[in-house]
């Protein structure tokens, strides 16, 4: 088990400040999409969506992760255009109002660099560091989460590892520095129940990287497996699975519901650090 401050001593800067992981940070969950899986088409409107954002960062938030294209089992891929043009007034509205960093979650090269251009801090790579986007963070010099995708069997964990050492090394031949990364193992994304079991049983074994952990496990679908309970019926569980991460020494977790989940790390960080000297 570990205690915070975090199992990896590092500190994230960005455009107004930096990320210091004395406790597990909250990332809030702002998607401005149609079809995402929790509250898509709930935020479509660019004054719809700056309002849920700053609900979250009143709520507790540490950081804003706003995605404008569904990653969901089986979405519809869009373009370039149609994500940049439900992301950028949002960006606009929120950018200069929040002083918390914003991450961009996005797939493709020219959103995150027109969203690093409009105010956002931090790039949310779920296509596993392309060439591209590992030429812009190294311009940039922003944080960048490198996220797994697909399975692995018995040997998720081990996957997982092998995945980030390769994707790290490629990072690095195009001008990333190490200390850029922040590594999400994927749970839910092409990983089956077991799968995402047993990593998170064993999340303390990626502290092998040196790396800060983002462990993104809010409403996902091997949660509603263990618990037999529909999408918007997993509250207690969410935290249970995120407390459980925490623990193992995630440095941020990546939920719908701050309030609950900052509660959550400060509980956990008083009693893993007490000490009655």
């Amino acid at each position: 088990m570990f205690s915070f401050p975090a199992p990896i001593p590092y500190t994230a800067l960005y455009h107004c400040g930096e990320l210091t992981f004395n406790r597990p940070l909250i990332m809030g969950i702002a998607n401005i999409t149609p079809d995402s899986f929790y509250d898509g088409g709930r935020y479509n409107e660019p004054m719809a969506a700056a309002a849920h954002i700053m609900a979250l960062c009143e709520a507790g938030a540490d950081i804003i992760d706003i995605g404008a294209a569904s990653s969901r089992p089986g979405y519809t891929p869009i373009s370039i255009t149609e994500e940049l043009r439900r992301l950028l007034p949002v960006l606009e509205l929120i950018a200069p109002e929040i002083p918390l960093p914003i991450s961009v979650d996005t797939d493709k090269m020219e959103v995150a660099q027109a969203a690093l251009q409009a105010g956002a801090a931090i790039i949310n790579d779920i296509a596993g560091l392309k060439k591209d986007m590992a030429c812009l963070a190294a311009a940039c010099k922003a944080p960048l989460v490198l996220m797994h995708q697909g399975g692995g069997g018995l040997k998720i964990v081990e996957t997982v590892i092998s995945f980030f050492r390769e994707k790290m090394a490629d990072g690095q031949a195009e001008g990333m520095r190490q200390e850029q990364f922040i590594l999400d193992p994927g749970f839910g994304f092409g990983k089956d129940t077991k799968e995402d079991i047993l990593l998170l049983r064993h999340l303390a074994d990626l502290h092998i990287l040196s790396r800060p952990l983002l462990i993104g496990l809010s409403n996902k679908r091997f949660i509603g497996a263990l618990t037999k309970t529909k999408l918007h019926e997993r509250y207690t569980a969410n935290i249970v699975a995120s407390a459980w991460a925490m623990i193992q020494g995630a440095a941020i977790i990546r939920t719908h519901d701050p309030k609950a989940l900052r509660e959550a790390a400060m509980m956990i960080t008083e009693l893993l650090n007490y000490s009655a000297e």
